[in-house]
């Protein structure tokens, strides 16, 4: 739902349906005012949509516009955004994310790029994706509230970007199998984030090969001789630890095959697993 005010008078709340029958038949313009509930704040309604406003300039002259005078109900500290629209992000958009991921990261956790949609027809999907050290995070729009999805790295499989003509979709696995990704991003942002994706997931696939003994360690043991048979439930291997040992090589092979580990990595990793048991 969309608060919207034009020419200094307050409209009624229109869902968004109702705003783009607006703006199709010409009754509200990109400079018309629509509150963020994000933000806080009243921006120019090209902002939020700005897939109906194409030939509408970016570097708009705002400041000679009737701001609305309503002040914001909650006053808050916006998070410096310049640093992550150098690639033609939404500005309003990197912002929420940005205040979204200053109440859940640490300070250990640095944000590495945010990429944001250019949607050219209307899509439900995320409309937002953000990089740090750690995880990627989804961001949904649902109402007045923005849904922030988060996936570690190291659970991330089969990464993937698809490029087309105006536009990019990033994919990938997670969450034992399932699917997610976003579409519509600017091209110049798909191959930003995706570079930097798998530089950082490259360099933590270091860091644990790093951890990795050089050698298996080799385990020497005397058995002595037994006056009476061992019972046969004793002499029967432990079929859950084998079956989890399966489950650990299959898993390590699938991710061989998708190009998320060396044979270097593999081949380590695999003589680990089998040393377990």
């Amino acid at each position: 739902m969309y608060h919207l005010n034009k020419d200094g008078q307050n409209l009624e709340i229109l869902d968004a349906d109702t705003v783009e029958q607006y703006i199709s038949a010409e009754r509200l313009q990109p400079t018309d005012w629509v509150w963020d509930d994000i933000t806080e704040s009243w921006v120019p309604l090209s902002d939020l949509f700005p897939e109906h406003f194409p030939t509408f300039p970016e570097n708009q002259p705002t400041e000679l516009i009737n701001r609305p005078k309503e002040p914001p109900k909650k006053k808050r500290k916006q998070v410096p955004h310049e640093p992550y629209c150098t690639n033609g992000q939404r500005k309003t958009l990197v912002q929420s994310v940005l205040k979204a991921l200053s109440e859940i990261l640490e300070p250990s956790e640095p944000i590495l790029y945010v990429a944001t949609q250019r949607k050219p027809i209307p899509d439900p999907k995320p409309e937002a994706v953000a990089l740090t050290v750690d995880h990627i995070y989804l961001f949904s729009k649902s109402f007045f509230q923005t849904r922030c999805e988060p996936f570690p790295l190291q659970t991330i499989l089969t990464p993937k970007l698809d490029t087309g003509l105006f536009f990019s979709h990033f994919s990938f696995g997670a969450n034992a199998g399932d699917y997610y990704g976003i579409r519509f991003l600017p091209k110049v942002q798909g191959r930003e984030f995706y570079n930097r994706f798998m530089d950082r997931l490259d360099g933590i696939r270091q860091a644990q090969k790093s951890q990795l003994p050089a050698d298996a360690p080799t385990v020497v043991t005397t058995v002595k001789p037994r006056s009476q048979p061992l019972p046969k439930e004793a002499s029967k291997p432990n079929l859950a630890n084998k079956a989890a040992q399966h489950r650990q090589l299959e898993s390590l092979k699938q991710m061989l095959d998708d190009g998320l580990i060396s044979s270097d990595d593999y081949s380590l990793k695999k003589q680990a697993i089998e040393n377990q048991l």
